[in-house]
């Protein structure tokens, strides 16, 4: 009698080892111990049909979530014995992976960690809600869904969202953003029930921002004059002195979403608006910016790369909070109305004048003046030359708001055809 091989068999049979040897259940030992083995991969590479078979079982039945986190200290008092998780050995072959259903980045914020997550586990989705339990709350997490496979948008939700919030211990975030085909049901039972409600967390949240800001423009100006600041070197390192900015960034945007859909959706109120986070954001990438400059002036041989980098920080602020702009007619404050229009007629004309800045510095003087230009279109009348401490150049005297065309800068406002 001859052998038969498995693509012999009939394809749901074949589906039915593939799910034996690729979808392992979660498993109780006891009451201390929560195991799922890891999937048998080995039958991927019998051959190429097997392949497309198997990984489909695989990625799809599994609908696994890679775990990244720029402080892997996070997960340090996660018990381990009763959370299923993969331990990634290799996060670059990770990252070449696009079949995972979705990706959960945990953002921890200290003055010594990197603004960059690296993935460090993969979970199934059986395994979400023994991982929800055991999670830190004093972070921001970021969810992006990016595949749901042969599921609808709803059903792709329940066995992801669904399991998270199934857990005995919901976990209670700062702030959680949600990317990705998301049913809207779970978009809102997420931010609802895995956000801190305490009445004046939003208030001690940004707080904390503000101290990290001023520590870090506190850094750069005691390296500016030339103070000893020996103590706060060593709490920031040159290296950190972009890092931490960028880091603070990253918690602004993933905040400022979860505040406005809490806000639309949910009824949650409180007196730090979109208007606060708009002006934070703008401080913080004229200090990113400038944190670059200084790194310029550190080492010369690498000046072009550093002021280039400075001036793509100024023109991501600018594309960043011309996109956050229609958000701010959200609650009003008893802070006169004129006053906030001030206030972002600054922020915005200081990010156009530090990108002028790194302009004239990288030898680009059409990019200089549309900034300029740009800058008197915010609000006209103003002496930019001698308020920004431009460089002095004769075309700076000659600005004119006539014949303001296009160049390679990013502008606020697009010039008229």
């Amino acid at each position: 009698m001859a052998r038969r091989q498995i693509l012999d068999l009939p394809v749901s049979i074949r589906d039915q080892i593939y799910t034996e040897l690729l979808v392992p259940p979660v498993v109780q030992v006891d009451k201390e111990t929560i195991t799922q083995e890891c999937p048998s991969i080995n039958v991927l590479y019998t051959n190429r049909q097997i392949y497309a078979e198997s990984s489909n079982i695989l990625y799809a039945s599994n609908l696994f979530t890679i775990i990244t986190t720029n402080s892997p200290d996070l997960f340090n008092k996660l018990p381990r014995a009763r959370t299923p998780l993969i331990e990634i050995k290799h996060p670059s072959r990770i990252a070449q992976t696009h079949r995972f259903a979705m990706m959960a980045e945990f953002l921890d914020l200290d003055t010594q960690i990197p603004s960059k997550s690296t993935p460090i586990f993969v979970a199934s989705s059986q395994a979400l809600p023994y991982l929800a339990r055991g999670l830190r709350e004093s972070v921001v997490v970021r969810f992006e869904v990016r595949n749901t496979f042969r599921y609808t948008v709803s059903r792709a939700s329940k066995l992801l969202f669904g399991r998270f919030l199934a857990a005995e211990r919901v976990p209670k975030f700062q702030a959680v953003q949600i990317d990705g085909p998301v049913d809207d049901e779970y978009r809102m039972a997420m931010n609802r029930d895995c956000v801190t409600t305490f009445n004046i967390a939003c208030r001690l949240f940004h707080l904390g921002l503000i101290a990290y800001k001023d520590r870090v423009q506190f850094r750069m100006r005691v390296e500016h004059e030339g103070e000893d600041g020996h103590g706060v070197e060593e709490d920031i390192p040159e290296a950190q002195v972009t890092e931490i900015p960028k880091l603070l960034l990253r918690f602004i945007d993933i905040f400022w979403v979860c505040h406005d859909y809490r806000f639309l959706e949910l009824g949650h109120s409180c007196n730090i608006t979109g208007r606060a986070w708009f002006l934070m954001a703008s401080e913080l990438y004229c200090t990113l910016a400038q944190g670059y400059v200084m790194a310029a002036k550190r080492s010369p041989s690498i000046a072009s790369i550093c002021y280039r980098k400075a001036r793509c920080a100024a023109e991501e602020g600018i594309v960043y909070l011309s996109q956050k702009v229609r958000s701010l007619d959200s609650p009003p404050t008893e802070t006169d109305p004129e006053e906030w229009r001030e206030a972002f007629k600054k922020a915005q004309v200081a990010l156009s004048i530090k990108a002028a800045n790194v302009s004239l510095a990288l030898g680009d003087d059409d990019s200089a003046r549309a900034y300029v230009l740009d800058a008197l279109l915010l609000d006209p009348g103003k002496n930019y030359q001698a308020h920004a401490q431009l460089p002095d150049q004769g075309w700076l005297e000659d600005l004119s708001l006539e014949g303001h065309c296009s160049t390679a800068a990013v502008l606020w406002r697009k010039p008229a055809a």
